[in-house]
């Protein structure tokens, strides 16, 4: 069931990329919506439950959508990709993450004070302009660190 309070958001970004607004989207965006950090497609499987979905369908429908920017595809120092609604189609704000590199806990980190290269930087290197960041930190979490002392 697809939560009435962002079906409207997430409907108006499916059809401004002129894609076809199917309940097998919805359902999959929202539990973007609802997550809270990334996921990565076995996770999502999980979210969705026995629909008769197969992994494959996942993987492909994850791509699809990020490919089109309402994912944002993260790859976070492992060969696993995580998904997360892209910032332009979530009621979260900017945000980055703190990876902890024991137990692969994620959180997310509001607080970016991130600024852009000037303009002269970015000419500089031979780009034109910058329309996006991604920053993670990795670590360890406080109960990885707590085990890792004894």
């Amino acid at each position: 069931m697809n939560c009435q309070k962002h079906a409207g958001k997430i409907t108006d970004g499916l059809r401004q990329k002129k894609i076809k607004v199917t309940p097998a989207r919805l359902r999959l965006l929202d539990i973007f919506e609802h997550a809270k950090t990334p996921l990565d497609a076995s996770e999502v499987m999980t979210a969705l439950g026995d629909q008769g979905t197969n992994l494959s369908t996942v993987y492909r429908n994850l791509e699809s959508l990020a490919e089109l920017g309402l994912l944002k595809r993260l790859s976070l120092r492992s060969r696993q990709a995580y998904y997360e609604l892209s910032d332009n189609f979530s009621s979260k704000c900017h945000h980055h993450h703190l990876i902890c590199s024991s137990c692969s806990k994620i959180v997310e980190i509001i607080d970016c004070h991130v600024k852009s290269p000037s303009a002269a930087t970015i000419s500089q290197v031979g780009f034109s302009e910058i329309n996006d960041h991604s920053l993670e930190f990795f670590g360890l979490c406080r109960s990885c660190f707590q085990n890792n002392k004894k």
